[in-house]
């Protein structure tokens, strides 16, 4: 069970991450320049994204490992969305849509 969940959360970890790089000016008014975003985080990021695809693809194969990582990283993406530019309706269709791929994906 941990070396199912474990990568999960490394993905979730990695996602909010890119989703705080990529809004940190409008959210929090912090501008830097692309290379010292990369100095500073970009190391984390590919160590949390390569070792939660490597994990879970020991687990459970290659392709839904893929599947899986992405589909909580949009669903992590999403409800930061909402949480910091609040709900909208469009949200709540691409979170389903994105919960119909995990389904037929995965079954």
């Amino acid at each position: 069970m941990t070396n199912i969940l474990l990568p999960l959360l490394f993905n979730v970890i990695a996602t909010t991450l890119v989703w705080l790089k990529q809004n940190a000016k409008s959210v929090f008014d912090i501008d830097h320049s692309p290379v010292v975003w990369w100095l500073v985080i970009g190391l984390v990021l590919e160590y949390l994204y390569l070792n939660a695809w490597w994990i879970l693809s020991e687990e459970i194969g290659a392709w839904r490992a893929y599947i899986a990582l992405m589909l909580i990283g949009t669903t992590t993406s999403i409800c930061w969305m909402s949480a910091y530019y609040g709900f909208d309706m469009k949200y709540v269709l691409s979170a389903a849509l994105i919960v119909c791929a995990g389904i037929v994906a995965f079954s």
